[in-house]
């Protein structure tokens, strides 16, 4: 009799305890290799469990609802819920980035020249073909028909039916590798890359030329917004234009190896860094705020749907989402 009254006891108490420590459903908080949970990650932002650990180099959402976010290992994982939950899709491959001229329509592409298309939201993909097999960092598509891919050793290819055909580039014999593309509209482009070599046209894509060349530091990512534009480097500095890329000055950032920068509009960007931290502006990049975090990864992509809402991911599978702005 006193046994089965001492474990009846025994138990309510562990129920007592268990119900009044019960995490919010809706919080989730991801386990490390420790089986602890992670260091905090930037005020404002908060982890959402991605389901990987493989690393994640691209994100895109089409709304607040639907995203999708690619890396390597064969990894491309999709929401319809606001990243509360991500599935995987059937993709082979290591990407490196993404590109969707509308929510329909994008294309990922990586390693060993891969190249991906969806017309469906991600839902499903299509593998296209093109004559090389370098690896691809950046691309950029200005419609459904016509898009861009840049990457090892200097190349450059150009599509102007969706992808069924990929013709290359001059690039006046560059050789160094070429990390990101865009473009401010049908004629004029750049691309980043090594060596602080900063390449544009202006006739489509068909010929490229240097425009900047700093030897001391790599450009990595570029964005334009209404002829504004920012290029993140090694460096603790962004490079920046007001007149469609003519001419360039430093914008301190006060964060080394920026990786990717996202513009929401002339004012107000973000960019993530290798050393887990997010930067803000509102005021078109003179001045950022730096928001650090203990996480000790490397956050690859940004993107934003609003002032409020967005997602960055990393390595280790990380995704991490504000909505507030990061603030």
């Amino acid at each position: 009799m006193f046994s089965y009254l001492k474990i009846f006891i025994v138990l309510s108490f562990t129920l007592l305890a268990f119900n009044g420590c019960k995490e919010d459903e809706n919080i989730v908080i991801p386990k490390n290799n420790t089986g602890n949970p992670p260091p905090d990650p930037p005020q404002g932002w908060f982890y959402q469990s991605s389901g990987t650990d493989n690393i994640l180099r691209a994100v895109h959402f089409a709304d607040e609802f639907t995203g999708i976010a690619a890396g390597y290992m064969n990894t491309v994982i999709r929401t319809t819920n606001g990243g509360e939950n991500w599935y995987n899709v059937d993709v082979t491959g290591n990407f490196n980035s993404m590109s969707f001229p509308d929510k329909n329509t994008g294309w990922i592409t990586g390693y060993y020249g891969k190249i991906c298309r969806t017309t469906d939201r991600g839902i499903s993909w299509q593998e296209q073909q093109c004559e090389s097999s370098v690896t691809f960092y950046g691309s950029w598509f200005i419609n459904t028909n016509t898009g861009y891919i840049c990457g090892e050793t200097g190349r450059i290819y150009k599509t102007t039916n969706s992808g069924m055909n990929w013709l290359s580039c001059s690039n006046n014999n560059v050789l160094i590798s070429l990390y990101d593309i865009r473009f401010i509209d049908s004629r004029n482009g750049f691309t980043t890359g090594d060596f602080g070599v900063l390449m544009n046209t202006t006739n489509g894509g068909n010929n490229w030329y240097v425009q900047t060349n700093l030897s001391n530091l790599n450009f990595l990512s570029i964005f334009f917004v209404n002829g504004k534009g920012w290029v993140s480097s090694t460096s603790s500095n962004i490079y920046a234009t007001t007149d469609s890329g003519s001419t360039w000055f430093w914008q301190p950032a006060g964060v080394n190896l920026i990786g990717d920068i996202y513009f929401l509009n002339e004012q107000t960007g973000w960019g993530v860094s290798d050393n887990s931290s997010v930067i803000k502006t509102t005021d078109g990049g003179f001045n950022w705020m730096i928001n650090t975090s203990e996480m000790n990864l490397a956050l690859n992509s940004v993107c934003f749907v609003n002032q409020n809402t967005g997602w960055a991911v990393g390595d280790s599978g990380t995704i991490i989402k504000t909505t507030n702005g990061g603030n």
